[in-house]
């Protein structure tokens, strides 16, 4: 491999020993890490673009993206056993795999709580949500500034630490290798390679085995429902995909209310009793959604629909509205709702657009609450424009005492939607059904992950020659400079991400951030593992890294119990990012100090 790639890259064995040489080697080694980095980052953003998918997300979060994510640091550690001085480049696979694993544990760890953190209370609380009578400038962090170590800090699920136990047992197949390691540490190289070649091979395949096992829990969850920070995610993409214009509304839900109703969930309107007549209803299958209006008359507001098809839309919709709802009244009225499509990125006419908000003021408030929203948006997304006018028409003859009052209203939006400006929606969006967006969504994410994959597979070898050459030029051993500047070419994309999740300052946010940091750890015990075991069994290798082991091995151990914690205060944040200084100076420790390896 690294013959043919030798025709397209320039040799660093070839270029002079000297300033001038040096420099250009740190060029290369520049190029080469910008290109790795966004085609890490292709990788991701292509892979998460298959979780605004509903028919493929539960395999590609819990498979691909954790695989594809891994991806970078697996190709570094392959191609640095690859070569003909495979020993000794070998150093720049374990700098690379120790550097990502306790680099993405910390760096991005600690981040995430300074991005995240909100006040924490003296009864123990954190300030995520407002309390009502709170003051009309109330943050969440106050002030915005709060460095207090003991009194700012972040809270996050139960499943974090769920995720980290898993992280230790992967962990434990280092064990494997490492062990027989300590009993021949004083023995010749010889010696070494003969005793340790069928412990990497049982090391390799318990990897595996770890490696198909975990991907396997993942999918059990997605499939089983069970995985809620996955869920989390994937609305947090769609509000994403929407905000950036790369969905309309019915893009990013048709697929997914088709999924989640399979079966034809129609009520039998009433004008006094609502759903009553709905077999859904009369189950407890689906919520009623009648609404009492001022002169006591309870009127069905709209169609009932599964609990889960309406949480998906209102956790989409909540930051939209909220968004708009400027007085904080939780309603927004007429003309709110006319703009609300348009950052929905729909373009609805005149006539769909009155229609909905004849379907969801029914009682001619002249607003429209979270709720009456949220549901007639679901019939909207669920119904063509014509089944939509229809369904409506037909509520209306049903609910005919409300009739005298709907010209009037529908008259006066009229008027007002004269002055209004024109619906704009990207123009890639205008013309798409939502068959024809996810079709897109699919091409684009498969290009991406497509592109990334082979950039990464193309420029990680000559990267594997820039790090040991800079070690030889520098006399700092290889190991280091991959521990230090591999994690920034292949896992900066997963360090950005986390930090941006932190900003949102939520629960699910800070849970997400972290349930990627762990899972990538695990991705690291497991599949690059496996590479890396997979070498020193079939290329009769040494396993010369135990400081290197005992340090991803402490740093994995302490995040384990940190991450048994529900809250993560500010000082815990500091201890974690003191880890990653204090792990380099472990492994110089004990090499030097020592003589380990």
């Amino acid at each position: 491999m690294g013959e043919v790639l030798g025709k397209f890259f320039i040799p660093v064995d070839e270029i002079p020993y000297d300033v001038p040489g040096f420099i250009q080697v740190l060029f290369l080694g520049a190029c080469y890490g910008y290109i790795l980095f966004n085609a890490s980052n292709l990788i991701s953003e292509g892979s998460e673009l298959l979780l605004l998918v509903p028919s493929l997300a539960g395999l590609v979060g819990s498979v691909v993206l954790p695989v594809l994510g891994a991806v970078p640091d697996g190709a570094i550690v392959l191609f640095s056993g690859l070569g003909p001085d495979a020993q000794e480049q070998l150093s720049v696979g374990v700098g690379a795999l120790a550097g990502s694993t306790i680099m993405l544990l910390t760096i991005p760890w600690f981040l995430s709580i300074v991005g995240g953190r909100v006040n924490v209370l003296e009864s123990g609380e954190l300030t995520y949500k407002k309390p009502k009578d709170a003051d009309p400038d109330w943050k969440k962090l106050d002030p915005p500034n709060n460095w207090s170590l003991t009194q700012t800090g972040v809270k996050c699920n139960k499943s974090i630490a769920v995720n980290g136990k898993i992280m230790l047992l992967t962990a434990i197949t280092y064990l494997v290798i490492q062990i027989p390691a300590f009993a021949v540490i004083h023995d010749t190289i010889e010696q070494k390679r003969s005793f340790e070649r069928w412990f990497a091979f049982s090391g390799m395949l318990i990897a595996i085995v770890c490696f198909v096992l975990y991907l396997v829990y993942q999918f059990w969850q997605a499939k089983g429902e069970h995985n809620q920070v996955l869920e989390d995610e994937i609305i947090e993409l769609r509000r994403k995909a929407l905000k950036d214009g790369m969905l309309t509304l019915r893009g990013a839900m048709f697929e997914l209310f088709r999924m989640l109703e399979p079966h034809d969930y129609s009520p039998r309107f009433s004008e006094t009793h609502g759903l009553r007549g709905s077999p859904s209803v009369q189950q407890g299958t689906v919520s009623s959604t009648d609404s009492v209006g001022a002169d006591g008359k309870t009127r069905p507001l709209l169609q009932a629909f599964p609990p889960k098809m309406r949480h998906q839309m209102k956790e989409v919709l909540r930051p939209f509205f909220n968004e708009l709802d400027l007085d904080k009244t939780g309603s927004l009225d007429h003309d709110e709702i006319r703009i609300m499509f348009r950052n929905l990125n729909e373009a609805p006419t005149e006539r769909e657009i009155h229609d909905f908000i004849k379907k969801a003021d029914m009682d001619n408030s002249g607003v429209i609450e979270f709720e009456e929203f949220v549901n007639a948006m679901i019939h909207y997304v669920k119904k063509s424009p014509e089944q939509f006018s229809m369904a409506v028409d037909g509520m209306r003859t049903s609910v005919g005492s409300e009739a005298a009052g709907i010209g009037a209203v529908e008259e006066q939006d009229e008027e007002e939607g004269e002055d209004e400006e024109e619906e704009s929606i990207p123009d890639d969006l205008a013309h798409l059904s939502p068959e024809q967006q996810q079709l897109r969504i699919k091409i684009r994410a498969a290009y991406m992950m497509l592109v990334g994959t082979a950039l990464v597979l193309l420029f990680s070898d000559p990267m594997v020659d820039v790090f040991s050459s800079v070690g030889e030029r520098t006399g700092v051993p290889a190991f280091y400079i991959s521990f230090v500047l591999a994690p920034l070419a292949s896992n900066a994309s997963e360090l950005i991400a986390s930090y941006n999740y932190s900003l949102k300052k939520t629960r699910k946010t800070i849970t997400i951030a972290f349930a990627a940091l762990e899972g990538a750890a695990c991705m690291n015990n497991t599949f690059c593992l496996a590479i890396f075991l997979a070498l020193v069994f079939f290329r009769s290798l040494v396993w010369s890294f135990s400081a290197e082991t005992l340090a991803i091995l402490l740093v994995e151990l302490c995040m384990g119990f940190i991450a048994m914690k529900r809250v993560h205060l500010l000082k815990d944040g500091l201890f974690v990012l003191a880890l990653y200084p204090l792990s380099i100076m472990f492994v110089w420790v004990m090499e030097n100090a020592f003589g380990f390896d």
